[in-house]
C-alpha cells in the first residue's frame, strides 16, 4: 500500500481528488462530524466513514467517478435511470 503524507486537511482532500479514479474512498477519524464533512468533499462514487469500502447490498448504489465507472447501479433509482417511459397506442383495423 502506498502512503502519501498530507500537510493538512485541505492538502489531504486535494490529494484524494487528484487521482483519475474515484470508485470508493474511506475516511478514518475519531471526530465523526469532521470526517463526514471531509468525506463530502471527496469525488468518489462511495465514501465510507470509519469502515472499509466493501458494501455489496442490492439497495446500495454502486459505481464510481472518473475512470472508475460511469453512473451507478443497483436500487430502484437505477431502474429509473436505465428506463425510458414510452406510450404505445394500437388501433386494430
Amino acid at each position: 500500500m502506498g502512503i502519501i503524507k498530507a500537510n493538512d486537511e485541505a492538502h489531504a482532500l486535494e490529494l484524494a481528488n487528484a487521482t483519475e479514479f474515484g470508485l470508493s474512498s474511506s475516511v478514518f477519524t475519531q471526530d465523526l462530524d469532521r470526517g463526514v464533512q471531509f468525506g463530502l468533499g471527496i469525488k468518489a462514487g462511495m465514501t465510507h466513514i470509519n469502515e472499509m469500502p466493501v458494501h455489496d447490498e442490492s439497495h446500495v448504489p454502486f459505481g464510481g467517478e472518473g475512470n472508475s465507472g460511469l453512473g451507478r447501479f443497483k436500487g430502484d433509482w437505477a431502474i429509473a435511470g436505465f428506463t425510458t417511459d414510452n406510450s404505445v397506442g394500437v388501433k386494430r383495423l
